[in-house]
This record gives C-alpha cells, sequence and structure tokens, in this order.
C-alpha cells in the first residue's frame, strides 16, 4: 500500500490504515497498482 493522506487520532495507533482511498491490484505475485490509503498518527496523548 502507499499513504497518501495521515490523520491525527489518540485513539489510534500509529500507522494504523484508516480508509482505503484506491484498490490496488495484483497479477502473478506482482504489484500493477498499488492500494492508495489513509493511515493514523497518534498524537502522542493518553488513551
Amino acid at each position: 500500500h502507499e499513504a497518501i493522506s495521515i490523520i491525527e487520532d489518540s485513539e489510534l495507533d500509529n500507522n494504523t490504515i484508516v480508509k482505503e482511498l484506491r484498490k490496488g491490484y495484483i497479477s502473478h505475485k506482482r504489484v500493477i497498482r498499488p492500494t492508495l490509503v489513509e493511515i493514523s498518527k497518534n498524537n502522542g496523548e493518553i488513551k
């Protein structure tokens, strides 16, 4: 996958996939198009 957007959220761990923005494709064990995703960034607050 390829992260193209980051959302700050103290409830989620760092680098958790929040949303799939574009589906990726694999053919014969090769990535044809990577999945584009939005990931979380924990801003350090206590849960």
